[in-house]
């Protein structure tokens, strides 16, 4: 690698909080630190768009503070976002949605694309409600044998 790759590289895991630990292995890393290190990596490549699967997933709450601030200044600095998420709460922070489950359910603003309805036919299960600040829980679906439907 030339020297502006090593840089551009440093770089990056200074932006996920990683530039103490450039040179650990990534089989040394804990979980959270590897999904740091993929985003790391992500960034190097310094596309105009970056596409990211569960960006959130087995991180603690610091690291997903400190992606969530990296995710707001990327997108300040102009870079697209792209992420999956199966976290309802996450996603409506979010300045677009887009609710599949083999095909698309909803897509546009949060606040009025995570509703009942949506959430329900997205994840293929109902909804209860709950008190405090998680007001919906989703409940396992029901699985019965629908016949050939089912083979």
């Amino acid at each position: 690698p030339s020297r502006s790759d090593r840089a551009l590289a440093s770089e990056s895991l200074r932006r996920v909080g990683l530039d103490d630990r450039s040179g650990t292995t990534f089989g040394e890393l804990s979980g959270g630190q590897r999904q740091r290190v993929l985003v790391a990596r992500a960034l190097v490549q310094d596309s105009p768009l970056l596409l990211l699967d569960e960006p959130f997933a087995g991180i603690d709450a610091p690291s997903a503070e400190l992606l969530s601030a990296l995710f707001d200044d990327l997108a300040a600095e102009g870079r697209g976002l792209l992420m999956a998420t199966h976290d309802i709460e996450q996603a409506r922070s979010w300045d677009l949605v887009l609710c599949c489950n083999r095909v698309q359910i909803a897509f546009g603003d949060p606040a009025e694309v995570l509703t009942r309805e949506v959430i329900e036919r997205t994840y293929g299960a109902s909804l209860v409600e709950l008190p405090g600040d998680r007001p919906l829980a989703i409940t396992p679906p029901h699985h019965h044998d629908h016949g050939e439907e089912a083979k």
